[in-house]
């Protein structure tokens, strides 16, 4: 029996950064156009970040008016992202986040806050919900 609001036939997962272990953790993902989905969809960025034996990691989502430009913090964000180290390392952290449509190319970053020098995984995507899941 087919369900109408099946989570899985309905929501988009995008890789943002494909999984990678590495110990040069100041990623920028590539650039998402959120232009490309439906007005009104919604948008949550993934961050699942594996055991870290030292450092510290911040992440963020940032956006830009031109897939090539200058990437900025995004204004419109919804929860907390905190910053990454041992003590809470091997987690997968989540940020909603509005798409100002002056500025719809969106990245995901992760920063060393506090050197890492040894191997972490990594991987970044976005969740797009469609409006009529809303």
């Amino acid at each position: 029996m087919a369900v109408r609001s099946s989570v899985n036939d309905r929501v988009t997962l995008v890789s943002m950064l494909s999984p990678v272990s590495t110990a040069t953790l100041g990623l920028e993902s590539g650039s998402f156009d959120a232009r490309n989905y439906a007005h009104g969809s919604r948008f949550l960025a993934i961050f699942n970040i594996g055991v870290m034996t030292e450092g510290t990691l911040t992440l963020s989502v940032v956006d830009c008016d031109t897939s090539g430009g200058t990437y900025t913090a995004t204004a419109s964000t919804f929860g907390t992202l905190a910053a990454v180290t041992t003590a809470n390392d091997d987690a997968i952290q989540t940020q909603a986040f509005e798409v100002d449509p002056a500025r719809p190319f969106i990245k995901l970053k992760t920063v060393e806050t506090v050197s890492v020098t040894t191997a972490v995984p990594i991987a970044l995507s976005i969740a797009v919900i469609p409006p009529a899941l809303v």
